[in-house]
């Protein structure tokens, strides 16, 4: 049986789940990784460290320093002055425009052959507004995995956020723990008879957070980031990957290199998921019945008719093609396509591309034209794909004389 770590802050709703497992060896059981598998909003992403600590420093009791036995408050006190410490050099760093440090306590990877899962923990997130507590409990596969790993969660956390996300999402996480500092010198350390403040701290965190048109960048990139790892249909993968000799022309794209080569393809994925993210995170973007649809239509019904094609694959491409040919046809197609606002969708171009310039991905896209356009025919062809796959519902509901499913 599982065994949880409880808060007591009573019910609220489960807006998020993260599964750690965490691998060792046979011969020593020493555990030497973890990997993280996080299900839940994308805008919890900078708050779960915070929200893991939250849970951890308050149910310390005894913490190890040199030859020093720290016990119940002066325990939490100094595990916080450490924490806060380490936030502080992160802010420096953000503001200096390096990459952040991460803790390293466990390397966060795939378990390597010689190794198996030993332990794992689950952390249920918890939200209860009227109440304003947001908080997290945890499920660990035995006592002794508790015990080892408790004081730990909130660092891998933070290790994981730091190795995954881009710069703005770990500038807002360090932003949420000063924050959530900012509320424990002001109320206090919630312990011992104050145990459901539990889950205040980091609320204060997140009512703050903003909702710009930069945060909708960072969300979506980040999402899209994960979603470009997931297998996708044969006839995606060919349909993307049929998109950059089209774009760029075949006589360039048989010139570049093998890295440029794949560097298109990435782009052209990206893109696609960009939309498929739009998808998951807003709620517009699945109006099936948007008038904004119609010039997708005549792009795709042209298209089909010009190559009389057999093969439905080979309208859609030269249709996403068609609209991500130059900037009058990708503002048509950034106006059209429900969902995010024109704007949002050209700064997550601009975003992505300087993300690549920052990180040194743009050396693999070097000599390589029309970055831009690569990534919006990804996202063409993912929005052409979706009205033509809805077409295709409706056309099959009215050939059986059933309402389609809308």
């Amino acid at each position: 049986m599982p065994r949880w770590k409880q808060t007591g802050t009573g019910p609220g709703e489960v807006i998020g789940e993260g599964h750690i497992t965490f691998h060792a060896r046979e011969d020593d059981n020493a555990i030497r990784s973890c990997a993280l598998d996080w299900n839940g909003e994308n805008k919890l992403i900078p708050f779960l460290p915070g929200i893991a600590f939250d849970q951890y420093f308050p149910n310390l009791r005894e913490i190890v320093r040199g030859e020093r036995v720290l016990r119940g408050k002066d325990a939490q006190e100094d595990v916080l002055k450490a924490f806060e410490g380490w936030v502080e050099e992160a802010r420096a760093t953000v503001v200096a425009g390096d990459r952040l440090r991460t803790f390293g306590a466990l390397p966060i990877a795939e378990a390597q052959p010689d190794e198996s899962v030993s332990a794992k923990a689950t952390v249920i997130v918890r939200m209860n507004e009227r109440q304003e507590r947001l908080w997290s409990e945890t499920a660990y596969s035995s006592r002794q995995a508790e015990e080892l790993l408790f004081g730990l969660v909130y660092q891998v956390l933070w290790d994981w956020v730091v190795g995954r996300s881009t710069k703005g999402t770990q500038e807002r996480m360090v932003g949420a723990l000063e924050r959530q500092f900012g509320h424990y010198a002001i109320n206090g350390i919630p312990s011992d008879f104050r145990m459901r403040e539990i889950g205040r701290a980091p609320f204060v965190a997140w009512r703050a957070l903003p909702v710009s048109a930069d945060d909708w960048v960072q969300e979506v990139i980040d999402r899209a980031t994960i979603l470009c790892t997931i297998d996708l249909s044969e006839q995606a993968e060919q349909s993307i990957g049929s998109g950059p000799p089209m774009v760029l022309g075949v006589e360039t794209w048989e010139s570049l290199s093998d890295g440029a080569k794949s560097a298109a393809l990435s782009l052209a994925y990206m893109g696609f998921a960009v939309r498929l993210a739009e998808l998951e995170m807003v709620a517009e973007a699945t109006d099936r019945d948007s008038p904004g649809w119609l010039p997708i239509a005549e792009a795709l019904s042209t298209m089909v008719e010009r190559y009389s094609a057999d093969d439905s694959a080979v309208g859609t491409i030269a249709a996403a093609d068609f609209l991500s040919k130059d900037a009058s046809t990708t503002s048509i197609l950034f106006e059209s396509v429900p969902g995010l606002s024109p704007d949002i969708r050209r700064r997550i171009v601009d975003a992505w591309l300087a993300l690549c310039d920052e990180t040194g991905l743009s050396s693999a896209q070097a000599g390589l034209p029309d970055r831009g356009r690569l990534l919006v025919y990804g996202f063409a062809l993912g929005a052409v794909r979706e009205f033509a796959l809805v077409a295709q519902e409706h056309g099959d509901a009215e050939r059986e004389g059933r309402r389609p499913v809308v």
